[in-house]
């Protein structure tokens, strides 16, 4: 990530942040409008209201909007530099987190091939002693496991309509690659 890229996104997260907060304020204001209106106008309290829960629902998906990017933000190691990016990939290499990883990762191995399972079975069976090794290497007290690599497992895992385990249009090539880049990060 070059450095103009990066004071792009600083820009990005610092604007999305800014429009959660505008928008979280505005609502704040017209839900307390609302209740003082409702004293002189039903109807204009219930506009009021109306807008006060559009407004909370724009606070939310700026909210959203900037969390996804963070966490996009975290597959890159340049991106440390941001301090948002650092707390959320420091979060994700934290033991419990790892600890919660494995265990998806062995349930994950342990019911591919189920009737009610949504992973792709013969992919999980192609792969399942890298995921086994994985799993035991991300509970290892002994091993540091670099923030981009716990976050990029966690989006193998939890983004299905992008990840090769899920999503039978993503060649299996991805996963191999995918694999290989989480365990780099895990020394």
């Amino acid at each position: 990530m070059y450095e103009r890229a990066l004071e792009q996104a600083a820009h990005d997260l610092a604007r999305r942040r800014h429009r959660a907060v505008h928008a979280g304020v505005l609502g704040f204001a017209a839900a307390w409008a609302s209740l003082a209106a409702v004293w002189f106008s039903i109807p204009l309290a219930a506009a009021l209201g109306a807008g006060a829960l559009l407004e909370a629902l724009l606070a939310a998906a700026a909210l959203d909007a900037r969390r996804q990017l963070i966490a996009r933000l975290a597959l890159q190691p340049a991106a440390y530099a941001l301090p948002e990016v650092a707390a959320y990939g420091a979060r994700a290499a934290q033991p419990p987190q790892r600890a919660r990883l494995a265990a998806w990762l062995a349930e994950l191995v342990a019911e591919a091939g189920t009737p009610f399972s949504l992973c792709l079975g013969d992919r999980v069976a192609l792969v399942a002693h890298e995921l086994e090794a994985l799993a035991r290497e991300l509970v290892s007290p002994a091993r540091s496991v670099e923030p981009a690599s716990a976050v990029a497992c966690r989006r193998l895992l939890t983004h299905l309509a992008e990840s090769p385990l899920y999503n039978p249009g993503v060649p299996v090539g991805e996963l191999h690659a995918a694999l290989h880049r989480i365990r780099a990060g895990i020394g």
